[in-house]
Formats: structure tokens, C-alpha cells, sequence
């Protein structure tokens, strides 16, 4: 049966007929792009092979891996594509996704959509290759019944109006309600992950260089300034939030019902606790917070708890003590 594809959706196309020859994650190497290239183009000579599938990743080559050919090759792709049209598909993988969006691709200390963008801009082919990418799939679905995709199965697409949500997807309009939402708001916070979630205890008991206080109170974990010499991205325990320190912020959503249960009368003990414990508030927190002037006139959610109670407030830096009992 001849080659026959269907493209009914934007990022799933139907391959109803014909014999396909798959390869994937080809990274900037050109030699395997080549060897694999011609061993198609044989196949199809031979009437073995109908089409030929990049699964994605074809740009982005480790460093000491070799030369990097991604640019040769995505230039190559669209040469064949001329030649045998939809016969030669590529779906869209994650290292081919940052130059739709604009932003950097990295792992460690390697970055890897720079270098492509500098090819890009010399080369004179940028639109071509954009476009490129723009089109690309995320699914092939056989009438064998076989799903190809870069990544994999996918938990929504078991949500019906999720998966069709996904094959319809439209990187531009996409961009263009980020931009939307980018001249009305404030970058850095929608730059950062914020999230909202509960707590046992606003309270935890100092250590290290602050154990002259009883107890530290925070009313948020995470950052979303990320200053490079900030000590508290190495109290986190995650490691991956420790690597994402300045993208995130965890807000203690029940810390004012938490203070109002802690918070003892004038004179009185805490719960639990022998009376008159002190306090350093705001030991990993930032009154700078870009996130936080949506609680308090003055950036800093603790004020709202500790009015009346501050002993010494430094608002251009970190902290604020306390030494006495709530009185607020």
C-alpha cells in the first residue's frame, strides 16, 4: 500500500499507510545523521521504506562529544523535505522547543541553545529553520497501532479534552498570552513559581549562628531574587529546589491562624514552652521579596504579626528581632 499521512491535527499526524523508519535523540552528530540518512534513502530506492521519523532532539551535542553539526543537519532535513515532502517527518523534542519560546536550555553548568543561536543568526536561515520548528509534531500514530512521540506516554492524554488540547496546540498563541500577561504584570513574580500550601508550625528551633534565639519564624520558604551570595539556599533539603533557588517560593498559607494559636497574653508562656522564649523572625527571608508587597504596606509579611513586637527592624536587609512576646 502506498505512503499515506494524515495531518488532521497540528502536533499529531496519522500514519495510515506505508513502512517508516525511525531514529531518534541524533544530538549534533552528524556522522550518525549521515549514516542513517542514506541508509533511508537506499531503502527507499529498494521499496523497504516509505518515510523517514526523527523522533526529536536532533540539535544540541555534548560538550567533548565532537564537533557539533546541529545547524548542518536541520538544513540537511529541509533539503530532503523538498525532495520527498512529508516522507521525512521530525517531531519536536525538548532541546528543539527553547528556540520556538526564546528561552535557554541548560543541565549543570552547560547551556545549550546559545551556541545553536549564534549559528542561527550567522547563517541567514533563521526564519526557515524557525518555521521549521514552529510545525513540528509532538505525535505519530500508526494504523498499526503504535504512538512515536519524544517522550513517551503521557499522563494526559488519557483526559480526552486534555490530549485534544495538546494535538491542537499553537506555540503562537501561546506566546502571545504570555506577552499579554507580561505588560500587565510583574515579571519577576510570574518568572518564579509561587506556591500557596499549609504548615504544622510557623516555629522551629535555632541552631547554627542564631542559637542565641529560642525559635526562628518564617512566614515563607524560598526566594525570588536568588542573590548569588545568600547563605539560605543551603538550608533547603530538596535538591532540586537548592539548584532552583531564586525561581520559587512557598508560602505558609496558615501561618497567621498558626500565630494566633501561638501567640501567648502579655507575661505567659508559649504552649508548652517556659515563658518569655525569644524569637528571630525573618532568619531566611527578605523584606526585598518581589513577590511579597501584596501582603503589607512594606513588603514584608512578618510585620503584619510582629507589630509592637519589633525590638530592632532593618527593612533594607533581612531581619527583624524579636525579643519579648507577641503583643500584636
Amino acid at each position: 500500500m502506498a505512503f499515506q499521512l494524515t495531518t488532521s491535527y497540528p502536533r499529531l499526524w496519522s500514519l495510515d499507510a506505508g513502512v517508516a523508519m525511525v531514529v531518534t535523540d541524533l544530538h549534533g552528530d552528524w556522522d550518525a545523521y549521515a549514516r542513517y540518512r542514506d541508509h533511508f534513502i537506499g531503502l527507499r530506492a529498494a521499496g523497504q521504506a516509505d518515510c523517514l521519523i526523527f523522533t526529536g532532539d536532533l540539535i544540541h551535542r555534548e560538550p567533548g562529544a565532537g564537533a557539533d553539526r546541529s545547524l548542518d543537519m536541520v538544513l540537511d532535513i529541509l533539503a530532503l523535505r523538498e525532495r520527498y515532502g512529508d516522507a521525512v517527518i521530525s517531531l519536536c523534542g525538548n532541546h528543539e522547543l527553547p528556540h520556538v519560546y526564546g528561552f535557554v536550555l541548560g543541565k549543570g553548568r552547560t547551556e545549550y541553545t546559545p551556541g545553536f543561536e549564534a549559528a542561527l543568526s550567522q547563517s541567514g536561515r533563521r526564519d526557515k529553520v524557525l518555521e521549521l520548528f514552529e510545525s513540528l509534531p509532538f505525535f505519530i500514530r500508526t494504523a498499526a497501532g503504535v504512538s512515536i512521540a519524544h517522550a513517551g506516554a503521557s499522563a494526559p492524554l488519557v483526559n480526552r479534552a486534555q490530549a485534544t488540547s495538546l494535538f491542537d496546540w499553537d506555540h503562537q498563541a501561546l506566546r502571545a498570552w504570555a506577552e499579554e500577561r507580561l505588560a500587565e504584570g510583574d515579571r519577576a513574580e510570574l518568572r518564579s513559581s509561587v506556591e500557596y500550601g499549609p504548615v504544622r508550625s510557623i516555629l522551629t528551633q535555632s541552631s547554627g549562628f542564631i542559637d542565641a534565639f529560642d525559635y526562628t519564624l518564617n512566614p515563607y520558604s524560598g526566594y525570588t531574587f536568588g542573590c548569588s551570595y545568600c547563605y539560605a539556599a543551603a538550608f533547603v533539603r530538596d535538591q532540586g529546589r537548592r539548584v532552583r533557588w531564586g525561581q520559587w517560593m512557598r508560602v505558609k498559607e496558615n501561618a497567621l491562624e498558626l500565630r494566633s494559636i501561638c501567640t501567648p497574653s502579655a507575661g505567659n508562656s508559649w504552649p508548652g514552652h517556659a515563658p518569655r522564649r525569644s524569637r528571630c523572625a525573618a532568619s531566611a527571608a527578605g523584606t526585598k521579596q518581589p513577590t511579597g508587597e501584596r501582603w503589607t504596606c512594606c513588603g514584608h509579611p512578618c510585620h503584619t504579626w510582629t507589630r509592637g513586637a519589633v525590638a530592632s527592624c532593618r527593612c533594607e536587609r533581612c531581619c527583624a528581632v524579636l525579643r519579648q512576646p507577641f503583643r500584636c
